[in-house]
């Protein structure tokens, strides 16, 4: 039990070190964990600090659309030098053939390999959302949001 609480004073003391990102600024999405090849990007973003939490969180705002997220400050890094919105938004959108989910509209199908979303793309025109699968969306910030709204595909696809 000693340990634990040792274990836990470490991690808190190695949190307050880190600086915490100010309300307004822009930061990087480091990855968390092992990077699994070498392909994988390093950081994502930039993202703009919305508001500094408690316990040391931190909540994003996309550059590209309505997108929000929440992650732990030792998630982010703070982009250095002086840039306005729109030079961030245009690193932000330099991905080619990369393609940003605004949010999902709608869903058909009733089991996990036959579910599909429609998809309103930052930056497009309704008349060019499509519906795309669920393992292409799976990762994405705007199914979180959907889910939030449908709590019954939560038992479909089986999200906590």
């Amino acid at each position: 039990m000693k340990e634990q609480i040792a274990t836990r004073k470490k991690k808190h003391s190695r949190d307050e070190e880190i600086e915490r990102p100010v309300e307004g600024t822009f930061v990087w999405l480091l990855p968390v964990g092992k990077k699994k090849g070498k392909l994988q990007k390093s950081r994502r973003g930039p993202f703009q600090v919305e508001k500094v939490m408690p316990n040391f969180l931190v909540k994003l705002r996309s550059l590209l659309g309505a997108a929000t997220l929440t992650v732990h400050q030792r998630s982010v890094a703070k982009v250095v030098g002086a840039h306005t919105m729109k030079q961030m938004q245009e690193i932000a959108a330099g991905g080619e053939n990369e393609f940003l989910v605004d949010c999902l509209l709608d869903h058909r199908g009733k089991s996990k390999k036959e579910l599909e979303f429609l998809v309103s793309w930052s930056g497009y025109e309704p008349e060019e959302n499509t519906w795309e699968p669920y393992r292409e969306l799976k990762d994405t910030i705007a199914l979180d949001e959907y889910l939030e709204e449908h709590e019954d595909l939560k038992h479909i696809i089986g999200h906590p």
